[in-house]
């Protein structure tokens, strides 16, 4: 059971950056790629899929689904999901 207010998650002027580094690093992302996470921008990992792929050149896979349903489907291969793209150019 969760107890107490909710935690806000320190982001600073680096966050959008830190976030492209350990992207291109960790999760091999690089320009012309696509990236698909189950998340909305409520929640910590948006704005970690914004600046991740965006910053590295990549393209972000959007849906128009709820979380709950992404995680029993799966967010790319989904018949019942409207997928978009957005990148900037």
């Amino acid at each position: 059971m969760l107890q107490g207010e909710p935690k806000a998650i320190p982001w600073t002027h680096v966050t959008p950056l830190r976030t492209a580094v350990d992207a291109w690093a960790h999760q091999d992302v690089r320009p012309g790629d696509v990236v698909c996470w189950p998340t909305n921008l409520g929640w910590m990992m948006g704005p970690w899929l914004v600046f991740a792929a965006l910053l590295n050149g990549a393209t972000i896979a959007l849906y128009q689904v709820s979380a709950m349903h992404v995680v029993q489907t799966s967010p790319c291969t989904s018949t019942n999901s409207f997928v978009g793209v957005l990148r900037l150019t």
